[in-house]
């Protein structure tokens, strides 16, 4: 049966398969999902046995291994972690096996990222829909996140007032994984202290100071307003331009080169497979946008940049490189806040 986020600890305590599987994003809320499963196992005497699906995964083996029980066998959760564009082969085999042959005092969590409908086989999908619980992850409404941020804050005995919490909610901008990220900093921090809403501010400001490496990440995903927001602040804070264009140049290239791939012919999810799986999602949203012409563009304008920084040519190498993010983010206009001047 299909079971969603928010439903999932009601329906545990109705009933307890043997199969669960999870899919979708955010990552914290998959992990939150994960977390209620093996919770709620190990309570009943299970241990965790974790496995990490790459191209060397042997779906014979790990079913060999859990058949052949000895007399002082342990109840085990088996765990499956798949980080694949999509559910890869022998992950499908071994599932399949799993639930046509059940093994005894034998639990099993197949957790992998973000898919569609479409990218898990229907095969499959009956399979586990009749045999398990299937939770997909989905962001959380509007009206939903201000709860769950309460209840993240309890998790983490923070002292949070309703004015601490407006605030954070007005910063992470519907991001639950930047909020997990501050909460938790904010835990380490303060504790059970309560919290000044003047301190948190503070502390809000200085966590944007620390975004130069999520700048990227807010530019291809097509978040120009964020990415604005996070390159006014690298520059009044005199961030190092030659990272910042070091940052931009690397992935520009990764980028130019799948776009190129694409244009004899690849697949989008292909090309973007081979790159890093932390990668993989922002630099799709980026693809299905931006296209070879553009990107090589860029890449063109990127000599001219460094030239600027190295003070070997005249110009504004900030205004530069804002054209430049606002391109990749969707929005390829001068932004009326950058000082000229400088």
């Amino acid at each position: 049966m299909k079971v969603y986020y928010d439903q999932l600890k009601q329906q545990l305590q109705k009933q307890s398969p043997n199969f669960y599987f999870i899919y979708g994003s955010p990552e914290i809320l998959s992990i939150d999902a994960q977390t209620t499963i093996e919770n709620k196992i190990t309570s009943d005497g299970y241990t965790i046995e974790k496995h990490f699906i790459d191209s060397q995964f042997d779906p014979n083996q790990l079913l060999n291994s859990l058949q052949n029980i000895g007399l002082f066998h342990q109840k085990k959760l088996i765990e499956l972690h798949c980080y694949e564009p999509k559910i890869p082969a022998s992950l499908n085999e071994f599932i399949s096996s799993y639930l046509e042959n059940p093994v005894i005092d034998t639990k099993c969590l197949v957790k992998v990222g973000k898919l569609s409908n479409r990218d898990i086989p229907a095969k499959l999908t009956k399979l586990m829909d009749s045999s398990g619980i299937i939770i997909p992850i989905y962001p959380l409404k509007d009206w939903q996140i201000a709860n769950w941020v309460k209840a993240r804050a309890l998790s983490l005995k923070l002292q949070l007032s309703n004015e601490n919490i407006t605030l954070i909610l007005e910063y992470i901008q519907n991001s639950v994984d930047m909020c997990n990220q501050i909460l938790t900093k904010l835990a380490l921090e303060y504790g059970t202290t309560k919290i000044d809403n003047s301190k948190l501010k503070q502390k809000l400001f200085e966590t944007q100071e620390f975004e130069t490496f999520d700048l990227m990440t807010h530019a291809l995903s097509g978040n120009s307003e964020k990415t604005l927001q996070v390159i006014e602040k690298l520059q009044n804070s005199n961030a190092p331009l030659p990272i910042l264009l070091w940052m931009i140049a690397s992935d520009i290239r990764e980028l130019t080169s799948m776009a190129h791939k694409m244009v004899n012919g690849e697949q989008l999810r292909d090309v973007v497979s081979k790159s890093m799986p932390m990668k993989r999602p922002i630099y799709t949203k980026a693809l299905q946008r931006l296209k070879y012409p553009t990107l090589t563009s860029i890449m063109l304008r990127l000599p001219h940049i460094d030239k600027l920084v190295k003070g070997l040519s005249q110009g504004n190498p900030w205004v530069e490189l804002q054209q430049i993010l606002l391109t990749i983010s969707g929005k390829p206009i001068l932004p009326a806040f950058i000082d000229l001047k400088k």
